[in-house]
């Protein structure tokens, strides 16, 4: 996998996440599924969480050595386990900070989620050819991630949520 792949997965994640939004009405938008976040209050952890990631991704970018002559790894030293998400997934509590709130407008939630993208759009910008394998920060449960371990698990966090959308609405039907 690439630095380019993440970003061609980071991009059509962001695509199918906002198709299946505007295909939900304002009801469905609302419905809470039993034990379960609305389609509402999942966007506005993903802005949350997507404000926190951006923050983690920064500070590995800052933090790592200029840009010496050494291009990005070809082939991204990504350990497949750090970024697993077993099929049958159903959720953990949300990290603190990032739990949703249900009164905000899906036009605010999706602002800030463009927002937000747009933010770590430059972040990667300055990470681009780089080599970023060595820049670690501590996840909560995934342990010591390098850079490109982390943008991948903030793409599949995002792809997660809109499969758990999806799952959750096809309960209420």
């Amino acid at each position: 996998m690439t630095f380019d792949d993440i970003l061609k997965e980071r991009r059509r994640t962001r695509e199918e996440l906002l198709s299946y939004v505007n295909s939900l009405d304002e009801p469905q938008l609302n419905t809470q599924p039993q034990g379960h976040w609305s389609v509402l209050e999942t966007l506005h952890h993903l802005c949350l969480t997507d404000e926190q990631y951006s923050a983690v991704l920064k500070r590995l970018v800052d933090r790592a050595p200029e840009a010496n002559g050494a291009p990005a790894p070809t082939e991204l030293p990504i350990d497949p386990t750090a970024v697993a998400v077993p099929e049958d997934y159903s959720g953990i509590p949300a990290v603190p900070g990032t739990e949703p709130r249900s009164d905000i407008a899906l036009s605010e939630l999706l602002s800030m989620l463009d927002t937000l993208y747009h933010k770590s759009d430059t972040i990667l910008a300055g990470a681009a050819n780089r080599d970023l394998s060595e820049s670690r920060f501590r996840h909560p449960v995934r342990g010591r991630l390098n850079f490109y371990e982390w943008l991948l698990l903030i793409v599949r966090h995002e792809a997660l949520h809109t499969t758990l959308m999806r799952r959750h609405r096809a309960l209420t039907q």
